[in-house]
């Protein structure tokens, strides 16, 4: 499980969105760089598609439950895992307990954390993506 402890604009829960709903209303919504989700799911070894948390200008603090394997990537940020300082693109090991922070965008807008595994949220019409 993870937690978002702090949060300071929007962070959401995002894949490649839904598709064949448009006729009901129904937007496809999903990631907003679909190329920086796909490229962070790939890292993590998770399919192109799976869900992922995505933040958009904003910072965030992530608090680990069980021992993880994530990537962030999408936008540059300042991140902190535990105090120490980590890079976008890579594996990042994190363990139980452990607090990601993301201080804060430096170039771009958009970052996601893809964990190993997906994240366990509710499909609906086929997608875990948040319409906001």
């Amino acid at each position: 499980m993870i937690t978002l402890t702090q949060v300071a604009g929007l962070v959401t829960v995002q894949d490649t969105g839904r598709t064949g709903h448009r006729g009901a209303g129904v937007s496809p919504g999903g990631a907003l760089d679909v190329r920086a989700l796909m490229v962070a799911n790939a890292i993590v070894g998770n399919a192109p598609h799976a869900a992922a948390l995505e933040g958009c200008l904003s910072a965030a603090t992530l608090q680990f439950a069980h021992d993880s394997t994530i990537a962030l990537t999408g936008a540059e940020v300042a991140a902190t895992l535990d105090g120490a300082p980590v890079a976008t693109y890579e594996v990042i090991d994190v363990r139980a307990g452990s607090a990601l922070r993301i201080v804060q965008c430096t170039r771009g807008a958009v970052w996601y954390v893809a964990v190993r595994g997906g994240l366990d949220t509710p499909e609906v019409l086929g997608s875990r993506a948040t319409l906001v």
